[in-house]
């Protein structure tokens, strides 16, 4: 029996799954600057347990290869990318929607919210702008989602 290793790409995904916790989650990451993107579904049982099909394998394969090339690129000559991950987490009231975005870039996935701490915490008007300005994106994002994922 061999154990392989994941990649960059694939610990980075399976960081931020695991950091929201069991439920069914969607994946969307984004390279600007070289226009290429992949969405993937996943449902993650907790205990580093994931139900893929054959599909949604492919897809996850494909997100976590491009994340993988997103943190191989350390000088950012293609720009910072984007892993939003929304989720539908089971709770006893019936699933709650949640949204959290990474930031990829300088070879490091780093969650917006810690990001922006980090850049602009020391500056408590600017990291409130930030802040707010996320909180409006993970909005559009949530009120946009039923039409971004039927396909999967």
């Amino acid at each position: 029996m061999s154990v392989s290793q994941m990649s960059p790409g694939r610990l980075a995904v399976a960081d931020a799954i695991a950091a929201a916790g069991p439920g069914r989650h969607y994946l969307h990451v984004i390279r600007p600057v070289i226009d290429r993107e992949a969405l993937a579904e996943v449902l993650y049982l907790g205990s580093n347990w994931f139900a893929l099909g054959p599909v949604s394998g492919e897809r996850f394969d494909r997100l976590t290869r491009l994340v993988d090339e997103a943190l191989s690129d350390t000088s950012n000559r293609c720009g910072a990318s984007v892993l939003s991950l929304v989720s539908d987490l089971p709770t006893d009231a019936g699933p709650v929607r949640t949204v959290a975005r990474y930031v990829i870039e300088d070879g490091r996935c780093t969650e917006a919210g810690e990001l922006n701490q980090l850049e602009y915490g020391a500056c408590a008007i600017t990291h409130a702008r930030v802040e707010a300005e996320r909180a409006a994106e993970d909005a559009r994002t949530l009120a946009t989602l039923p039409g971004r994922f039927d396909f999967i």
